[in-house]
């Protein structure tokens, strides 16, 4: 019977607002979301620059192929080989640079941290992601978009 109206006036006391929960004094509330902000922010950039090495690669991979093509006279097979090959290099770094896509994703939907370096990073890697056909161009697309939307705020 004790625990009975013990718990309703701790109900009581949530419903009413009577109750706040502690804060503290040395990290205020709002400070926290944009710290977590900015580490979310700083880890989705950092997890996503395997898109900006494998597609380097894959450009130079394509650039080798073509000079082969035109100094040599190459068979269908082997081209296809080669184009094969650099292809696969936009794949693996699309793979490898999606969880920081989600994560920079998530920094700008549960955070206020916003700095101009960032900004222009992540228009880069947008604009890689979009080039990054056909796996990476509806996502560059998307994180585009949040990017111009989320910039004001």
């Amino acid at each position: 019977m004790m625990k009975d109206v013990m718990f309703s006036e701790v109900k009581m006391s949530f419903e009413q607002g009577i109750y706040s929960s502690p804060e503290s004094e040395l990290c205020p509330e709002g400070n926290k979301r944009v710290k977590l902000g900015s580490v979310l922010s700083i880890l989705g950039a950092v997890l996503q620059t395997p898109i900006i090495v494998f597609f380097y690669l894959g450009m130079l991979s394509f650039w080798k192929t073509f000079q082969i093509a035109q100094s040599l006279d190459t068979s269908p097979e082997v081209m296809a080989s080669m184009m094969s090959q650099s292809l696969s290099n936009f794949v693996i770094g699309g793979l490898l640079s999606g969880p920081g896509l989600l994560i920079s994703c998530a920094a700008l939907f549960l955070s206020s941290f916003r700095t101009k370096w960032l900004f222009w990073y992540s228009l880069i890697l947008s604009l890689i992601w979009i080039s990054s056909f056909p796996f990476g161009t509806l996502f560059g697309l998307i994180y585009l978009l949040i990017i111009l939307i989320k910039r004001k705020s």
